[in-house]
């Protein structure tokens, strides 16, 4: 009978467990859990290649650092994160296979006009977008041909819908 309540109550512990993992947040859903999906290699390509842009090669940067100060530089190289569970740097969604993430803690209101949409920047301080290994800024994307106008309509209503929940 001992075995048979073990069981049970593995299984309950199991489900509950499993329960518990799905309502967990998602890692970069941080204020819309309905954004178009990026796969774990996607997120790994984009954080990979923000630290390289940001640090250099893992190699060189960690070498040009004392042997007592290796470790922390480890764990400040690999802490860096284009794609991330924090609300001050959202994942805005991903437009014409472009990954698009904002930079936010401003305090002066900038109105954008890029292509034929304008808008509020909120509490943005800059958007960066990735495709294909390389960043640049929105206006860099949209001159390049990355997003089309209707990608910058789309963005625009995301930011608004980001600053209302960031009031809640």
């Amino acid at each position: 009978m001992s075995k048979i309540k073990t069981l049970s109550l593995f299984f309950a512990l199991t489900l509950l467990l499993c329960a518990l993992v799905s309502c967990a947040d998602d890692p970069y859903y941080k204020f819309d859990r309905k954004l178009e999906p990026l796969t774990d290699e996607q997120i790994e390509e984009c954080n990979s290649a923000y630290r390289e842009d940001y640090f250099g090669a893992y190699d060189e940067y960690i070498a040009s650092k004392s042997e007592d100060m290796r470790e922390q530089a480890e764990k400040a190289y690999f802490g860096m994160k284009f794609i991330q569970n924090s609300v001050y740097n959202p994942y805005l969604g991903t437009f014409s296979g472009a990954i698009v993430v904002g930079t936010s803690i401003r305090n002066e209101k900038e109105t954008y006009i890029i292509g034929v949409t304008e808008f509020e920047m909120g509490s943005l301080k800059k958007i960066t977008v990735y495709k294909n290994g390389e960043f640049v800024s929105l206006s860099q994307a949209y001159n390049s041909g990355w997003l089309t106008d209707e990608d910058i309509a789309g963005l625009s209503a995301r930011i608004e819908k980001y600053e209302k929940e960031m009031k809640k």
